[in-house]
């Protein structure tokens, strides 16, 4: 009796975990994971300094090895913490057209203990209407006209 279950148990407990299974990478996580990659090189780009990253939506983290950052001159962290910014700035731009919003980074060391905090506004233009294209464009026809007659 107990043989003969096991193939139906085994049939109830496959169909059950079905809709367990792991979906695709949403529209989200492949946002995530460019901003991710392309904020990676900033830890080539200050060896000794910068330990890692972490994107969690419009904050950057760096993470800082503390001797390193206190052993640059402040000419030089003052322009790492520029060169932070833009980055970031330009890399959520690029992956969010369009928008508004309010970049922040933040400079952690590795125990997570918050040093620093610099933020951004980033202003995007919206896309013009085709309806306002095609009126400048009969406003140019229409200029061109008056000037020639």
């Amino acid at each position: 009796m107990i043989a003969r279950l096991w193939p139906l148990a085994f049939l109830v407990i496959a169909t059950s975990a079905g809709g367990c299974a792991p979906s695709g990478s949403s529209g989200t996580d492949a946002i995530i994971a460019r901003e991710n990659a392309a904020v990676y090189g900033m830890k080539q780009a200050y060896p000794g300094v910068v330990q890692g990253t972490d994107v969690k939506g419009n904050t950057m983290r760096v993470y800082v090895d503390v001797d390193g950052i206190y052993s640059m001159d402040s000419a030089a962290e003052d322009a790492m913490k520029a060169n932070l910014l833009a980055r970031w700035k330009r890399v959520w731009s690029q992956n969010h057209p369009h928008e508004h919003g309010r970049v922040t980074v933040e400079i952690r060391d590795f125990k997570d203990k918050l040093m620093m905090t610099e933020r951004a506004v980033v202003l995007r233009r919206a896309r013009p209407s085709t309806s306002s294209v095609l009126r400048q464009a009969q406003d140019d026809r229409g200029d061109r006209v008056a000037r020639t007659a």
